[in-house]
């Protein structure tokens, strides 16, 4: 570790899935302060840009952090910048040797946390193991991409042999649980709108007769708003209803 006065230097940090993994954000932090501080730099607490649910392919004009960083970098303040790993600049070969040009033209070298020169050197054979780490980052990304639809359509294919085993049609796989899928008063609800529907009942047996009945007993849609025809019948159609 060097001593003395230390040089101030930015970092910049990637995670591309959704999860709220602050894991993810401390490890890359804590290599990135490790290195810094290894090669006499120093990066102040508004020195990390983050982007979130940024895939390592994305161009920079879609990572926002990114773009902060290059904003404050063309300024010329500073020439120094750290990252985790060059996966975390890109997991594309082509858009990771781009950024990298991109930062070797404004004059700013760029260091993972093992000290690798990612940017500025002059030597091939490092500038070929780089080259190799993109290929092997965009890899890397493509056998997680396929493992993602691999594992959505084995999951599509158990939610199908669900549906059809508890009389369901539903079978999303992402964004919003279908309704009742976890919640036990949205399965009482399906359970009282099952029985309203096959009751003899004309007054409460139509979607508009259950609306009311819903209403009555105090229960609200998911979005705590009073039930309405069309979302009783598309609960009710869901869930094997006609």
């Amino acid at each position: 570790m060097k001593k003395g006065p230390k040089k101030k230097a930015l970092a910049y940090l990637r995670r591309s899935n959704g999860v709220n993994d602050s894991a993810s954000e401390k490890r890359q932090r804590e290599a990135i302060d490790r290195a810094a501080a290894h090669a006499g730099y120093v990066i102040e607490e508004d020195g990390y840009f983050f982007d979130a649910k940024i895939s390592g392919a994305s161009e920079l004009e879609d990572r926002p952090a990114l773009q902060k960083l290059f904003a404050i970098l063309e300024d010329g303040d500073y020439d120094t910048i750290f990252c985790e790993a060059i996966d975390r600049i890109a997991r594309s070969t082509l858009c990771g040797q781009v950024l990298c040009n991109q930062l070797k033209e404004m004059g700013v070298t760029a260091y993972d946390s093992f000290g690798k020169n990612l940017t500025t050197s002059t030597d091939g054979e490092q500038n070929l193991i780089r080259d190799i780490m993109l290929c092997i980052a965009s890899y890397e990304r493509e056998k997680i991409v396929a493992r993602m639809l691999h594992g959505r359509k084995r999951k599509k294919k158990d939610l199908k042999a669900k549906a059809r085993k508890n009389n369901r049609i539903s079978t999303k796989v992402e964004g919003k649980k279908a309704f009742g899928e976890d919640s036990k008063i949205e399965q009482a609800i399906i359970k009282k709108i099952k029985t309203l529907r096959k009751s003899k009942s004309k007054k409460h047996s139509t979607w508009g007769g259950i609306a009311s009945a819903l209403n009555e007993s105090g229960f609200t849609n998911r979005a705590g708003n009073p039930w309405r025809m069309a979302n009783v019948r598309k609960i009710g159609m869901a869930n094997g209803l006609n």
